[in-house]
């Protein structure tokens, strides 16, 4: 087996080596020892990495990308640890992580396993289109290498960030201390930089300590790459439109801070709060709006433009993509069904949940079958880039487009649903897998609402309600009863 030398870490300077140190030892609560030499450092990293197989998961490269995904990797086998040592659903442990752009393909679930045979079939059937990974790869890099020669001239950006008031934001944060508009990572340089990175906007800004204000201070401002260098966010700080007349209706809608606090129980925020007024009415794939059902949506439109909102910012239900519409319509009603079941909050969103259904269910077979098995292998950008095609757009379609016709389908594909959460460290009872496919159900057929209110009744009210009236879901469940 391969192992990790002194010469992996050749380049590598002793600050930065003390620097992952400590990175992994506030990550994984560990203690690796911080030497004043540069051997010393690496002696104690490299035996920490080895031990953990770092070659055989992040590869030969030490640096910034590679320890981030070796801290994520043994995070999640330490987290999947402790979750099947205790019971998930009754812990009140938030889970945090970042997802790696490739997922990790679950393969020993024999149910997943059928319906990714049926979507291959299916795809084959209906002839749709499949492509040579190695041909697709090398025409990205043609593609690239071609723009690149021809230089051609670069999309203009511009700046949505302190179009108005700057100069009177930087009086009103430095000397009134005024809160505008905060963006919590850009209060450093070097975090401000970082963030800039991370949503592509480096040929657009950079981060500077200037002293604005004269007091021999410098505040952190995220300015201009022009020659004006004009600043758009200090110290945290920014302007961006206003949404005052949404926020000022909906606070006159819930005056108190109680009925606030009502509303926030029962799911209700500003922009569900909106969506109800609207009520968006979606065609059968829950994608396209439709029209709008609600009785007074257009006035209420037309007093939020008079309060000076344009068309361009006004929020209103608009069409979904294909995953956000399997969220909504399938998926939802399962992590809402979990929820209602074990009441308190449970310790995974349903962005995360979703997250696994998708990959393991629509993203990894469509991708496998436009480029076959080897796209498991291909790096980060890759993927990025093969997904994004429209082969496998269209073969994610068909595989979601049964599900998004006819919802109430997805309740025979619970089961499968849970045993995935359990195996990506989001476990839920087996014994709770029938209960959790009757309420899915229930909640896609008749909504959330008809549900009694606690959930120790709702066997007796199915019972009542449900199954002396067959007529009342358009179909059940098959699940089977967990073994004893």
């Amino acid at each position: 087996m391969s192992i990790l030398t002194k010469n992996n870490f050749k380049g590598v300077k002793l600050d930065t080596l003390n620097k992952y140190i400590r990175l992994i030892n506030e990550s994984l609560n560990v203690k690796i020892f911080e030497s004043p030499s540069w051997q010393g450092s690496v002696s104690n990293l490299k035996n920490f990495l080895n031990e953990n197989n770092f070659i055989q998961h992040e590869g030969l490269r030490i640096n910034d990308k590679s320890i981030s995904n070796f801290i994520s990797r043994l995070t999640r086998k330490i987290t999947l640890k402790t979750f099947n040592e205790n019971n998930f659903l009754t812990s009140n442990k938030t889970m945090t992580r970042k997802r790696p752009v490739i997922p990790e393909l679950i393969t020993n679930v024999d149910e997943l396993n059928k319906m990714r045979e049926k979507s291959y079939s299916g795809l084959s059937e209906q002839g749709y289109k499949r492509k040579d990974l190695g041909e697709a790869i090398n025409e990205m890099a043609m593609y690239r290498q071609k723009m690149a020669e021809i230089r051609p001239k670069k999309k203009e950006k511009k700046s949505k960030y302190g179009n108005k008031g700057m100069d009177e934001l930087v009086k009103i944060v430095t000397k009134l201390n005024q809160d505008i508009k905060q963006i919590r990572d850009t209060q450093s340089v070097v975090s401000a930089n970082d963030w800039i990175n991370r949503h592509g906007l480096k040929d657009l800004y950079e981060a500077k300590g200037r002293d604005l204000d004269g007091d021999g201070i410098p505040e952190v401002v995220v300015q201009t790459r022009d020659a004006l260098q004009k600043p758009v966010i200090v110290n945290g700080y920014t302007t961006v439109p206003s949404l005052f007349p949404y926020r000022n209706a909906f606070y006159k809608a819930y005056p108190s801070y109680d009925e606030r606090k009502e509303a926030h129980k029962k799911g209700i925020n500003l922009r569900s709060w909106i969506n109800n007024i609207y009520q968006p009415e979606y065609d059968e794939w829950g994608m396209s709006v439709d029209t709008y059902k609600g009785e007074d949506w257009r006035k209420f439109e037309d007093s939020i433009k008079a309060a000076g909102i344009d068309d361009k910012h006004l929020i209103k239900p608009k069409k979904r993509s294909t995953y956000q519409a399997f969220v909504a319509r399938c998926i939802s009603p399962i992590y809402q069904a979990v929820k209602y079941i074990h009441v308190h909050k449970l310790p995974f969103t349903l962005t995360e949940m979703a997250s696994v259904i998708w990959n393991q269910f629509a993203l990894h077979p469509a991708m496998e079958y436009v480029y076959g098995e080897d796209v498991r292998h291909v790096d980060d950008d890759q993927w990025k880039n093969l997904r994004g095609k429209k082969a496998v757009k269209n073969a994610i379609s068909y595989i979601v487009d049964d599900y998004l016709r006819n919802p109430i389908k997805i309740g025979e594909f619970v089961p499968t649903v849970c045993e995935m959460c359990n195996l990506s460290g989001m476990p839920v009872e087996k014994s709770d897998v029938p209960l959790v496919a009757k309420v899915t159900v229930v909640i896609i057929a008749l909504g959330i609402d008809a549900l009694p209110p606690d959930p120790k009744d709702f066997e007796k009210w199915y019972k009542q309600y449900i199954e002396s009236h067959p007529q009342a879901l358009p179909s059940l469940p098959i699940v089977e009863e967990p073994d004893e």
